[in-house]
């Protein structure tokens, strides 16, 4: 049985802020990047909403590497350097005059800070190199349970005496002391975090039946680290994954040991959305972990089939942030769900004629977003041609969309598959109209029109998820 991380592999993730006083401050950061390798800009990311929805700020960067940036802001929080895909974070007071300079083959082994900051946001560099030599990837839940948690209690008591070094046995006051508080909760959410994933993970990684890897597995100590009371530590990114990671644990479990099977990413998103709240109790965490979850599946694959749970989500949600999150994302894509005009597009066949997905009212479309290039495309092609030849001389068109650069391989390809179907292809690649209509920025997307050009579904499923039901369900009701 597959595992829900099949269905649902990754989360866009942000971070918040530190409550502090109030009132706007220019915080001043200076410093110097030494090997730049000719980079003229670098990028300071302030996570301005917690569900993807970065705010950047370039800053130019002169021949020597020097910069100076103002930040206006109201928080203590943390923000990102970005330079050429290389990163470092730093936490910043409203104020601040920082001063720091790293080289950049090396950006937390080599940064010195100076001026405001310079002790939390040292100790922040060692915390970052000690992250980065546990950064093991996935091949850490691979390993059998006993090794995985020595690696596990390893690193936690690595970053807890880091932060003990630093606390140096002081008590500290206002915005030092939330800084402490959500390293602590970076410490204790990464930990819950891993040991959350871990069954699943190992599941899915060693082809393990996930009932037998959750049954006896105690997950009393990830629990324990929520704490109902204090919603501030949501402005640590590392103990916001850790309330994720555990919802879809726990929903991992239930599915696997019922034995339950979900077909789709739609079906994943409202059985976790209807489970949070029996997860977790307080409401603050219902509304955060209720809007993330909606926001992180539109982000790259729309609304549709979600209505009902966006309309939850405006209805009930106080926080002003998330309601500005959920009104951005359905602003991109509420014209794409159930029920609203496909939008039109323009293609061309193999022969050069020109075909519009409009050609085709009067009949159910189901449409194949692909390319030659796309392993996971082509792999739905035998299930494609079958269900094609199941609904042969049937009121269903199967038109299959090519996002390739090169239109002579696509033809190759075509006549060297006798692919069947309605076989177009669309100029442009990733900037081709279907691509910018559709908001499409990942393949294979199927795609379901009814016979008014209306949509039914821009995620619908795959060939080898049972499309044919969903058709002959469609054609029951308009015989």
């Amino acid at each position: 049985m597959k595992t829900i991380y099949c269905l649902f592999f990754s989360m866009l993730i942000g971070l918040g802020a530190i409550a502090s006083d109030k009132r706007e401050k220019v915080s001043v950061i200076e410093g110097k990047i030494l090997n730049t390798g000719g980079v003229k800009e670098l990028v300071i990311r302030e996570y301005g909403l917690p569900f993807g929805v970065d705010i950047d700020q370039k800053v130019a960067l002169t021949k020597d590497g020097t910069f100076s940036a103002e930040l206006k802001h109201r928080y203590a929080q943390y923000y990102m350097i970005l330079v050429n895909r290389r990163q470092l974070q730093i936490f910043v007071k409203p104020g601040d005059k920082m001063k720091f300079e790293f080289d950049l083959k090396n950006p937390a082994g080599t940064a010195k800070f100076s001026g405001d900051g310079e002790k939390p946001n040292q100790y922040l560099a060692e915390r970052q190199r000690i992250d980065a030599r546990y950064m093991s990837g996935q091949h850490i839940y691979r390993k059998e349970k006993q090794e995985f948690f020595t690696w596990l209690d390893e690193k936690k008591g690595r970053l807890t005496e880091h932060l003990e070094k630093f606390k140096n046995g002081k008590t500290f006051k206002g915005e030092m002391a939330e800084f402490v508080k959500l390293e602590q909760a970076h410490i204790d959410g990464g930990y819950g975090f891993d040991m959350m994933k871990y069954p699943g993970m190992y599941a899915y990684l060693n082809k393990a039946d996930g009932a037998a890897v959750w049954n006896g597995y105690d997950i009393t100590t990830a629990m324990e680290i929520y704490d109902a009371e204090d919603q501030s530590l949501l402005a640590s990114k590392t103990y916001r994954d850790y309330l994720n990671q555990t919802m879809f644990g726990l929903l991992d479990r239930e599915l696997q040991t019922k034995k339950i099977a979900l077909s789709s990413k739609i079906d994943l998103v409202k059985s976790i959305f209807v489970n949070i709240p029996n997860i977790y109790k307080e409401k603050w965490a219902q509304d955060y972990l209720q809007t993330r979850v909606l926001y992180e599946h539109a982000f790259r694959g729309g609304v549709s089939g979600l209505e009902p749970e966006f309309e939850q989500v405006r209805n009930g949600v106080e926080n002003e942030r998330y309601l500005a999150a959920i009104n951005e994302i359905w602003k991109k894509w509420g014209h794409l769900s159930e029920g609203k005009p496909a939008p039109d597009f323009t293609a061309r066949d193999v022969d050069g004629k020109e075909v519009k997905l409009s050609d085709f009212k009067g009949k159910i479309v189901y449409v194949d977003v692909w390319a030659t290039w796309c392993g996971p495309c082509k792999r739905e092609i035998p299930f494609l041609t079958k269900v094609e030849k199941e609904f042969h001389g049937k009121d269903v068109v199967f038109l299959s969309v090519s996002t390739d650069r090169d239109e002579n391989r696509w033809k190759k390809y075509v006549k060297e598959k006798d692919l069947q179907g309605v076989q177009v292809f669309t100029p442009g690649g990733w900037s081709s109209s279907i691509c910018k209509e559709y908001n499409i920025s990942g393949i294979p997307r199927f795609m379901l029109i009814d016979a008014e050009g209306k949509i039914i579904s821009i995620n619908a499923p795959r060939p080898s998820q049972g499309i044919g039901n969903v058709l002959n369900q469609l054609l029951a009701k308009n015989p």
